[in-house]
């Protein structure tokens, strides 16, 4: 069973409380996501928590709640975004009403597997989703307002590559006008991408890692 802590500061030293989610059953805490004051806290039955200054605030009314896991959540300017199993991904954008609210969902056609990873590019275009499949797609953010639910709105990030999970993905920016997209594989593959071209920037053999950051210098 998942456990999630949030830990504060008190007299030089951390200290913790589990989460308490009002009377709800216990569930598994697969992901979450900070958006300002707020924690989101994707559940393995498509539940989103909303937690602000460390108190439970409820579920999301539009959360998916069809007992597809939450496997991966990331915030941008307009809200955030969730992926799901069965190749899910669903668009919350900011509401008056609710916190937040679903306004997209899409799917990988051919690919109705788990979303482990997701990163969204500096210029808010793009989302990346890698898959338990090893693969991954690319999906124009910016465009969501007119894409169709139904149609293959995705497109792959480039030919069938890691025959290992991708452990994580990120975007960057790189010399200041190229963004870049690296993907790292449990078989310890290394892979960069221009996202302008999708093409294959360098290829490497690395000991294996759980997450990389960028800087922004």
């Amino acid at each position: 069973m998942g456990t999630c802590f949030i830990y504060k500061m008190e007299f030089f030293s951390f200290l913790y409380n589990t989460i308490l989610a009002g009377k709800r059953e216990p569930q598994n805490y697969l992901c979450h996501v900070w958006i300002d004051d707020r924690i989101l806290v994707g559940t393995d039955t498509g539940d989103v928590l909303v937690f602000e200054n460390a108190e439970f605030r409820g579920v999301l009314e539009s959360s998916p709640s069809d007992g597809s896991a939450i496997e991966s959540i990331v915030s941008f300017s307009k809200g955030f975004v969730c992926g799901c199993d069965e190749g899910m991904l669903h668009v919350f954008e900011r509401d008056e009403k609710e916190f937040y609210k679903q306004s997209k969902s899409f799917q990988i056609d051919g690919n109705y597997v788990k979303i482990k990873n997701l990163s969204v590019s500096p210029s808010e275009d793009n989302v990346v989703c890698t898959l338990e499949n090893n693969q991954a797609f690319v999906l124009g953010l910016s465009n969501t307002d007119i894409l169709k639910s139904e149609d293959m709105n995705f497109e792959p990030l480039s030919s069938p590559f890691h025959h290992m999970q991708v452990s994580w993905v990120i975007i960057f920016y790189f010399f200041i006008l190229t963004c870049c997209c690296v993907c790292v594989a449990d078989n310890r593959s290394r892979r960069v991408y221009a996202e302008a071209t999708c093409c294959d920037l360098w290829t490497g053999s690395l000991r294996p890692c759980l997450e990389l950051h960028h800087s922004h210098d």
